[in-house]
């Protein structure tokens, strides 16, 4: 590697961060007990004579959220009371605050809404402007389109092609990345679907976000909800699976009211029903786990478990084989840590589940 024309050998991030490379991850990296100010200026505290200077670091984070467009944000809050798109926003914040020759953004709008978007584009552009280098990594092929100069296509760890933009369309793209032609449309009904109400939810109310909630879910359907950052989508979903407390409201599943007997998430999944958090990272995952673990967690009641309650490890190794097959997993082996698996290949696992 080379960077303003000398050889670049990092021995680790800090000997990158003094050469000017800043990195923002998809996986974030706030200390969750400290302020949002802490973490923004965690590794260059402003201080006097080894005391920090509180005033002056409240200054220097207003103008660092205000890049992101988080100027209402107390500057003084624990991260831990943050939301996901909030705690993106603060990582990205603390990664432009510094001064940097290269910037890495890595999927830095998975949890942002299209208008923090958009201003995080914005700054993009005034980086590029005064002479950064940004390398954006997305799966988003129209911000791809939209910010970058050239296009790289990367498919399984091997460079594929690279173009300027306006020699490569979204097509192109997908098809280089899946090696072969893909019909977006490909196996989707243009028909209506109306089945039979699976899921119905009547006036579901769980303070202080949530308020007289009603819809039905139809079997075979796809029902997507949309909202602002803190319109209660998470929380809805959460009050469902039983993971918030619910003040109010009725649950019928297949006509059914089980409102009384979802007191849990562990009631919910007996159910039959199943939920992907948003923050696969503190809510989804057994990080330090074997994967194996990861995708039989949720069936250890059933035919995982032989007689006395012993688990039936033959089983367990072939269910989680059978997903890592169904998914194209990519792991070393089903022992290999959900931790030290790349963002998407996680995912899959929480989905497998």
């Amino acid at each position: 590697m080379w960077l303003d024309g000398h050889r670049y050998i990092p021995v680790n991030k800090r000997a990158a961060e003094a050469a000017g490379i800043r990195i923002v991850l998809q996986e974030l990296s706030l200390i969750n007990n400290l302020t949002v100010a802490e973490n923004l200026f965690l590794d260059h505290l402003p201080h006097r004579n080894g005391w920090i200077r509180r005033g002056r670091m409240r200054e220097m984070a207003h103008e660092a959220l205000a890049r992101v467009g988080l100027t209402e944000l107390d500057p003084d809050l624990l991260v831990n009371d943050l939301g996901v798109g909030q705690k993106q926003l603060v990582e990205i914040a603390a990664g432009l605050s510094r001064t940097c020759k290269v910037l890495i953004l890595d999927e830095p709008t998975a949890a942002l809404t299209v208008s923090d978007a958009e201003r995080l584009f914005s700054q993009v552009r005034k980086l590029k402007q005064s002479g950064v280098g940004i390398i954006y990594v997305s799966h988003h092929l129209e911000e791809v389109l939209e910010l970058a100069d050239r296009i790289s296509v990367l498919r399984d760890g091997q460079m594929v092609v690279t173009r300027n933009r306006g020699e490569i369309s979204i097509d192109e793209m997908i098809r280089f990345m899946v090696g072969r032609a893909l019909d977006e449309r490909a196996g989707i009904s243009k028909r209506r679907l109306t089945g039979e109400i699976l899921l119905e939810v009547q006036n579901l109310s769980a303070p202080p976000r949530i308020k007289e909630v009603s819809f039905a879910l139809h079997r075979g359907e796809v029902l997507g909800f949309a909202g602002l950052m803190g319109a209660g989508r998470t929380e809805t979903m959460r009050a469902i699976f039983g993971a918030d407390a619910r003040t109010s409201g009725t649950i019928l599943l297949e006509g059914k009211d089980i409102s009384s007997r979802l007191h849990s998430p562990r009631a919910a999944v007996r159910l039959g029903i199943g939920f992907l958090t948003e923050d696969r990272k503190s809510q989804g995952l057994l990080l330090p786990k074997a994967l194996r673990m990861n995708v039989t967690l949720a069936r250890l009641n059933d035919e995982l478990r032989a007689a006395g309650g012993w688990l039936r490890r033959d089983k367990e190794i072939a269910v989680a084989e059978d997903w890592v097959r169904q998914l194209t997993i990519r792991c070393s082996s089903i022992e290999q840590s959900a931790e030290s698996l790349s963002g998407g290949n996680q995912q899959k696992v929480v989905l497998a589940r």
